[in-house]
């Protein structure tokens, strides 16, 4: 279904466009495989592609004859050799697409700098999660490989290196990123985010103008912005919908913990059972509702906001702000404005405006065993970290906030970025509720909450009380999962 396949498959299906033409890759031999499961239970292709990087020109060079030094607290030296300078090399796996491109181009770089230092990256097409699940377990798992937070719990307990600071200026990196002591899982890091991904609301401006509204029109409030979907929707004569003057197909799930938030409804207890069964779920729920079939600015048969945004067919959508790196495929040429999610009442500050997320840093393969590759895992890992560059191009691609603070200190870059300059007014009112297994998100919630509601028609008071029961017993399956909600800094302004 529409909303399952965007949580489900989210890096998958991102990450499975076209590769870039600007990086030197030579493709190596593609390993067989048979089908597998992704982490939240959807089948995956069969086929894999591998990519061994290979060095290549690039732009960091050095005017006399000394190699660059990045960072302000975490530093990556180029002058201070790795493995003495012999010979090393590393295996990385990285999801195919445009963030195994990243990966490939700043592979390239570092061995420009690190010319001892051999890295094939590997672009893999099916789910990266549980190749690297299974070769752990079979002692064939990759150096390095990309992560997400949907499989934290494999990470830290099965897959990843804990980063130590013998190994890696761990107090270094806490000092120049924001908000990282809550990625500490038993007291270790094992990798990071790059940056802070939430939600907002994206409109074509070109479409916006051709409504006759002005940047004075965008909406503080969700009665406002009802209205000026209104105006962006439109039918034919048969008062059939052809464009959705606000899309959220896709998206239903998110925007209704967004409703929750700003009403003060967190996701979890305080102990971290899930809230489902509550009256203002149900609330938000009927409100959702209204915008089909009382505002009549969305279409239960439309494609989902990211798509509809792409062809024109949404105006104005609900998303993360992945669409943006979405975008750069689909509708590159697209004039795209990007605001703050609504309130319910003007000029009120909510208690939070959504949670947020973001995409990762490599890990270290826990079997990992030989210390020269473990020296240069660790070293790769600094320079991607340390090197501004790097991470603003990582953290632009898919509009996630920076929260390295010599990015955030950038008033360039950040005023200069159609998502951030608007993300800077309200990211720390979003809430990181810790890594939500993707078991539950998207097997769980969506199969007893959305689907039924909004695909089924069923309804919404007895559907909560059956799911309520059937979500909590579910997460509580799955043991420790890092809950940290209370965390927030606003989690004293929850109503519950």
């Amino acid at each position: 279904m529409e909303e399952r396949e965007i949580m489900r498959k989210r890096l998958l299906k991102l990450t499975s466009m076209v590769l870039a033409g600007t990086m030197l890759v030579s493709m190596a031999t593609g390993c067989s495989s048979s089908n597998t499961t992704t982490e939240t239970g959807e089948a995956a292709a069969t086929t894999e592609t591998t990519d061994e990087v290979t060095a290549s020109s690039t732009e960091e060079t050095s005017t006399d004859g000394e190699a660059p030094v990045y960072g302000d607290n975490l530093v990556w030296d180029g002058n201070v050799p790795v493995n003495n300078g012999e010979d090393v090399s590393l295996l990385v796996y990285a999801p195919s697409g445009t963030i195994g491109d990243y990966y490939v181009e700043w592979a390239n770089n570092y061995m420009q700098l690190r010319p001892n230092v051999k890295i094939d990256i590997q672009l893999q097409t099916e789910d990266v999660a549980q190749k690297v699940i299974l070769e752990t377990q079979n002692g064939t798992a990759p150096d390095m490989f990309s992560t997400h937070n949907g499989w934290n719990t494999a990470i830290v307990n099965t897959c990843g290196m804990p980063w130590t600071q013998d190994r890696f200026n761990i107090d270094g990196l806490l000092k120049d990123y924001v908000g990282l002591e809550q990625f500490k899982y038993n007291d270790n890091i094992y990798y990071i985010p790059y940056g802070i991904m939430t939600s907002g609301i994206f409109y074509d401006k070109d479409q916006w103008a051709e409504a006759g509204l002005t940047e004075e029109d965008i909406p503080k409030t969700w009665d406002q912005l009802i209205a000026v979907a209104q105006k962006l929707t439109k039918v034919d004569d048969n008062g059939k919908m052809t464009v959705a003057g606000f899309g959220f197909n896709g998206n239903i799930s998110f925007l209704l913990e967004t409703l929750n938030y700003e009403k003060g409804l967190p996701m979890f207890d305080k102990e971290g059972t899930p809230i489902i069964d509550d009256p203002i779920v149900a609330e938000n729920i009927q409100f959702i509702q209204k915008l089909y079939d009382e505002y009549k600015v969305n279409d239960r048969n439309f494609d989902t906001a990211a798509n509809t945004f792409a062809t024109g067919e949404s105006a104005m959508i609900y998303n993360w702000g992945w669409l943006t790196y979405s975008l750069k495929s689909t509708a590159p040429d697209k004039n795209i404005g990007y605001f703050q999610t609504p309130s319910f009442v003007e000029g009120e500050v909510c208690p939070a405006y959504g949670r947020n997320g973001g995409d990762s840093s490599l890990a270290v393969s826990a079997t990992l065993k030989d210390e020269a590759k473990i020296e240069a895992a660790f070293d790769f890992l600094t320079y991607l970290l340390a090197n501004d560059d790097a991470v603003y191009e990582f953290d632009e691609l898919l509009s996630m906030y920076p929260r390295k603070i010599s990015l955030r200190e950038n008033q360039e870059k950040i005023d200069g970025n159609v998502v951030f300059k608007e993300l800077k007014n309200y990211v720390d009112r979003t809430v990181w509720p810790g890594p939500v297994p993707g078991s539950y998100a998207d097997n769980n919630y969506i199969t007893y909450v959305v689907d039924p509601i909004f695909k089924e028609n069923a309804d919404i008071a007895s559907t909560l009380t059956s799911a309520q029961k059937v979500c909590s017993d579910a997460l509580a399956e799955e043991g420790n999962w890092f809950f940290s909600e209370r965390d927030y800094q606003y989690a004293s302004e929850f109503i519950k």
